[in-house]
């Protein structure tokens, strides 16, 4: 009895091992089935999806074409052919991906269709439309800046010191500019025109300053025009122009400096602005045809040698005269008459020395009675003459 039921449940799990053996097996070959059907389906999506990315690569291709040989982006109706059926085969793909499973890795996931990320090297990148270049405004073309090729000069605090003459060396007329690089000339710098042939000068009107020998020695210049912006006259300035006939002073100048004008000797007449208080050493000396010397009323000092040689007959000393020095008067030997209108000027030395008409008792001090005028006559033996 016993064996029969053991015959008997051996029996029974045969039969379910059959089942189960036949069950599984059957579970096998569908899912092999749908393995296949799945493969089909990446196969299918994955060639549909290369010949949409051989389309888009042919469409750009022909974008850059074009575009290389217009020079001009192409149009966004162009750009929106080439971008449809790419978004509509991201969707397909996204479709068909969502059916199968998310974790089978033979199928690669598919990007959403707003990611830029540019995984694929072989895949162009999209073209971006040019924007035009605003137009820039002009700006307006500036002066060229003036060429002077005659002078040498420097730039200080924005106003130009001449400081040499290179123009022709032999001009009839020397016109100086009044402005160079648009700055102003205030200054004649010292031996600007030291040696130069020039004939006649003009000064334009700003400049402040000649400076020490600025002119000197430029033996045929006849005229010199100087404005009355100059203020101030270095010594020496115009030493040594000897063909130099007459010159008319600015009229705030405060003094002649030293050897201003000497050996100018073809120097006829000299008016002293008023604005000048003394003249100094050999000032206006040698200047051998000055015939006419006019002394301004507040001329205070004159020192040695000033008048030296010149061919006046007549000078009027104005009461503001405080001293006078040595050989003030030296060689003027057509000094015929002295007029002192001070009391009290102080005389240094021998005023007249070397006068021909002192030797010859030909010149007189014209005074008032019991100034120092009056002493220097009787000390010296001249004739003299009260004024009344």
């Amino acid at each position: 009895m016993l064996r029969k039921k053991t015959a008997s449940g051996i029996a029974i799990l045969t039969s379910l091992l059959l089942f189960t053996s036949c069950s599984s097996g059957k579970a096998k070959k569908k899912n092999k089935e749908t393995e296949v059907t799945m493969e089909t389906s990446k196969t299918y999506m994955t060639d549909e999806t290369d010949k949409k990315d051989i389309k888009k690569k042919t469409t750009d291709k022909k974008k850059k074409v074009s575009e290389s040989s217009t020079g001009k982006p192409v149009s966004s109706s162009v750009s929106s052919e080439v971008t449809g059926p790419s978004s509509q085969t991201q969707n397909t793909a996204g479709a068909g991906n969502s059916q199968s499973n998310n974790s089978d890795p033979v199928t690669p996931p598919v990007q959403p269709q707003n990611q830029t990320t540019n995984n694929d090297p072989q895949q162009p990148t999209p073209v971006q439309q040019q924007q035009p270049t605003p137009a820039q405004p002009q700006t307006p073309q500036q002066p060229a800046p003036e060429v002077i090729t005659d002078y040498e000069y420097v730039i200080e605090n924005g106003e130009v010191k001449i400081t040499k003459y290179i123009g022709d060396n032999h001009s009839q007329n020397v016109v100086i500019p009044q402005n160079i690089n648009g700055c102003p000339v205030t200054v004649i710098g010292r031996i600007a025109f030291l040696n130069a042939c020039v004939k006649n000068i003009s000064i334009p009107y700003g400049v402040r300053t000649i400076e020490e020998h600025a002119f000197d020695n430029c033996p045929f210049v006849e005229s010199i025009n100087i404005p009355d912006s100059v203020t101030e006259i270095g010594k020496g300035a115009f030493e040594y122009c000897m063909e130099l006939k007459s010159i008319d002073l600015p009229p705030n100048i405060t003094k002649i400096s030293t050897s201003l004008f000497e050996s100018c000797e073809a120097l006829e007449s000299i008016v002293l602005p008023n604005s000048v208080l003394e003249i100094g050493g050999s000032g206006i000396s040698y200047c051998y045809s000055l015939k006419s010397i006019q002394i301004s009323n507040n001329i205070r000092n004159i020192y040695m040698c000033a008048f030296a040689g010149a061919n006046i007959s007549e000078i009027v000393i104005p009461e503001s005269t405080k001293a006078i020095g040595e050989s003030a008067f030296r060689m003027c030997n057509s000094l015929t008459r002295a007029v002192f209108l001070s009391d009290n000027i102080e005389i240094y030395g021998e005023i007249f020395d070397e006068c021909e008409t002192v030797d010859n008792n030909q010149l007189t001090i014209v005074a008032h009675e019991g100034s120092t005028a009056q002493k220097y006559a009787q000390d010296n033996g001249m004739p003299f003459e009260i004024l009344n």
